[in-house]
């Protein structure tokens, strides 16, 4: 009762939002109207974060960023409606097959509405934005709430086996599992695939912050980011890229404060995170070169720094392993099919390869397009978070100021910097990402054919390991900027009360953006 009593201002201004919430929605041409079951669930949502968040303590940060992550992401994963999320019926199609034990995809998505009936009753519901669909599936549609589990039925005629599933998706596996043996109702394992998702990023999120010795503030911040926690709400693999980008840079933000810390052991460990990278965006792999260019007073010997360069070796092996598993199967004679999509049928066939070699001056005006268009998707992001909407122009204003606010105060409070020498190399490595990036989403006929000078389709949500980093990247550029001859107004400021305006400002900012949703996509 003691937390509810302190963070009784919070709570109060929750409820608040929650009751005019509907109000700062834009166009919005409908009378007031009032989802009790939806309403009921926030409220209790928004109790329990009063009764558990403790605002003003350090030592409870990584506690924090749980409670907050786990409640109110499992609320968005109740409010966004069925298929709503980011090619979330592509995701619920491997995690079904998971599910179903099932290690190697066994056939496309097209045939898989044949395999199973769960698959096949979900894409038949309507979704809005979706073939003229004017309404939405949630938990006031009655056909969803009467649609009963049925055991899929993997015929020959419709098999034909392709890659390996991601593991990311084993956590929505284990929902969608636990609903099935619980309930016979597909609303509850969908459901429950979807939260188990979200207990999944909260979980590595709260490990990347219990492991951090100088960057615990800032994870936390990072790490409830509105358009993530939207994001994971849903079936996707980027639940594990935002874990891992967390676990990355708390373990890189180790070496930074501390000499000798950079042992063979710790440098085996954050490889292996990296490597765990190319089974949701594997470009990123590339943060694996990081530590490289960190001062040779990191690492506990000469030895370790170049042992270390053969260990990054066998983790880029273990990569490519995974990432030409086609040409594996094809070498031990194992059938595989490449699952094609309806765009593939249509799209041209021409060497994306060729075409880049051939046409150099395109080329770089395409990259050179490309690239500039990444701030204003990271943008976009932040403005915007919850996938496929555009609720408020107020929340979207709130959104992007507490951001700028947030920055400031933590990256003022970092004990820790980069050299020169190792700002230029994550920039270089930004470079390269962002390249790779391009390059395979490149093949993606969706949003780009070859000729184009713009690779559309690359998301802000693609660069967030550059979001996690920025408080370092802009610590002695925000400290300068706020500094009056030898001191800095921000480091006047008591620690205590710079943890519990952040934990405030990032509660509210994620309860807001709830609160909203949870009328606008009605």
């Amino acid at each position: 009762m003691k937390q509810l009593k302190e963070n009784r201002f919070l709570i109060g201004l929750s409820f608040l939002i929650l009751l005019i919430g509907q109000y700062t929605i834009d166009s919005q041409r409908r009378p007031s109207f009032w989802p009790k079951t939806y309403i009921l669930l926030a409220v209790v949502v928004i109790l329990l974060v009063g009764l558990l968040l403790s605002t003003n303590r350090m030592d409870k940060i990584a506690k924090n960023t749980f409670i907050l992550i786990f409640l109110l992401g499992s609320l968005n994963s109740l409010i966004l409606p069925i298929r709503r999320n980011l090619d979330e019926n592509t995701h619920y199609y491997r995690v079904l097959q998971l599910s179903d034990g099932k290690v190697r995809s066994q056939t496309d998505e097209r045939n898989f509405l044949m395999v199973s009936p769960d698959f096949l009753g979900i894409t038949k519901l309507p979704s809005k934005g979706e073939a003229g669909s004017t309404t939405s599936t949630n938990l006031y549609t009655k056909d969803f709430l009467d649609l009963l589990n049925m055991k899929a039925d993997y015929k020959l005629a419709y098999l034909n086996q392709g890659e390996l599933n991601s593991p990311a998706y084993i956590p929505s596996a284990i929902g969608v599992k636990l609903g099935q043996l619980i309930s016979n109702k597909v609303y509850i394992s969908y459901y429950l695939g979807r939260i188990f998702n979200v207990l999944f990023y909260a979980l590595l999120a709260f490990w990347a912050v219990k492991l951090s010795k100088y960057y615990q503030l800032q994870l936390f911040v990072m790490s409830l980011l509105p358009f993530v926690t939207w994001i994971v709400s849903g079936y996707n693999y980027d639940s594990l890229y935002y874990g891992l980008a967390l676990l990355i840079m708390a373990q890189f933000t180790n070496f930074i404060g501390q000499e000798k810390s950079f042992t063979l052991k710790r440098g085996i460990i954050y490889n292996l995170t990296c490597l765990g990278l190319v089974f949701c965006k594997a470009p990123v792999i590339l943060l694996i070169f990081l530590p490289v260019f960190l001062p040779k007073r990191v690492f506990a010997t000469v030895k370790t720094y170049w042992l270390n360069l053969l260990v990054i070796v066998g983790v880029g092996i273990s990569g490519l392993i995974w990432l030409g598993q086609a040409r594996i199967f094809k070498l031990l004679n194992i059938s595989y099919t490449q699952a094609i999509q309806v765009a593939d049928e249509i799209a041209p066939k021409v060497s994306r390869i060729s075409y880049f070699i051939s046409h150099p001056f395109e080329t770089i005006e395409m990259v050179l397009r490309s690239l500039f268009d990444i701030p204003s998707a990271i943008l976009g992001s932040l403005l915007n978070p919850q996938p496929f909407l555009t609720a408020s122009r107020v929340v979207s204003l709130i959104n992007i100021v507490t951001f700028v606010v947030l920055l400031i105060l933590i990256s003022s409070q970092l004990t820790i910097q980069l050299t020169k020498a190792t700002k230029r190399a994550f920039w270089v490595i930004f470079l390269l990402i962002s390249l790779a990036i391009m390059y395979a989403i490149s093949g993606d006929p969706r949003v780009f054919k070859v000729g184009d000078l713009h690779v559309g389709g690359v998301q802000g949500r693609y660069h967030y390991y550059l979001l996690v980093a920025l408080p370092l990247l802009l610590s002695s550029s925000i400290k300068k900027l706020f500094s009056f001859g030898e001191s800095s107004v921000l480091s006047t400021v008591d620690n205590q009360r710079i943890v519990d305006t952040t934990v405030k400002i990032v509660a509210f900012v994620t309860i807001l953006n709830t609160c909203v949703s949870l009328y606008a996509y009605f």
